[in-house]
Order: structure tokens, then C-alpha cells, then sequence
């Protein structure tokens, strides 16, 4: 999940992929609720999810734009390609619209 902190910081919250297929991801609500609970009562909130693509781009398939929250952050990490995208799921004109948003990552690699 993606949590937002003090300022215009987003961290990163993990939960376990329940997903028994290769390349696909499945949250459990139950687990997203809780964890949203414990993001909270740390007094910050979740913004959206994150994921990763082993082997295509850092953007948002049709089964991820579906998937979507409206108002939310998506961000998609391209394995292969070492590049990490941040998408703004909107509603305009009637429909579910994605934009890039810029995104500067900082802290420590591993």
C-alpha cells in the first residue's frame, strides 16, 4: 500500500500477494482494512497501492486501471527496466482516466 506522511512523502506498506498466478496480485480486504487501521492510528493515511511488473513497463494494465480506486495513487515498478512510474486515477468526461505524476525517489537502496 501507499502511505502518505508528513509533506508530500509516500512510504511503502506491504502486504502479502494472495494471487496463485504468475504475474497477477490479489489483496485480501480484510488485511487491506487492517492495515489501513494500523496506518492510521499512526496518523497518516493510504493514498493507493503499489506493485511491480517483472517483465513489462511501469504502467497501469487494463485489469490494474479496472482494479483502481478513483482519487488514488497507483505506483508500478518495471523490474527489468529498474524504472518506477506514479499514476493519479481521476474521473473526467464521464470515465476512469490515469495520468503520470512525477514522482523523485530518495532514502536508501538496498
Amino acid at each position: 500500500m501507499l502511505v502518505a506522511g508528513r509533506g508530500r512523502r509516500l512510504a511503502l506498506s506491504f502486504l502479502r500477494n494472495h494471487s496463485g498466478r504468475p504475474g497477477s496480485y490479489l489483496l485480501q480486504r480484510e488485511e487491506v482494512a487492517e492495515e489501513t487501521r494500523r496506518v492510521r492510528a499512526r496518523g497518516k493515511r493510504v493514498v493507493g497501492v503499489f506493485h511491480s511488473h517483472p517483465v513489462s513497463h511501469a504502467t497501469l494494465g487494463p485489469a490494474d486501471r479496472r482494479a483502481a480506486a478513483l482519487n488514488s495513487l497507483q505506483l508500478v515498478y518495471d523490474v527489468c527496466g529498474r524504472e518506477a512510474l506514479l499514476w493519479r486515477v481521476y474521473w473526467r468526461a464521464g470515465r476512469k482516466r490515469v495520468a503520470a505524476t512525477p514522482l523523485t525517489l530518495v532514502g536508501r537502496r538496498s
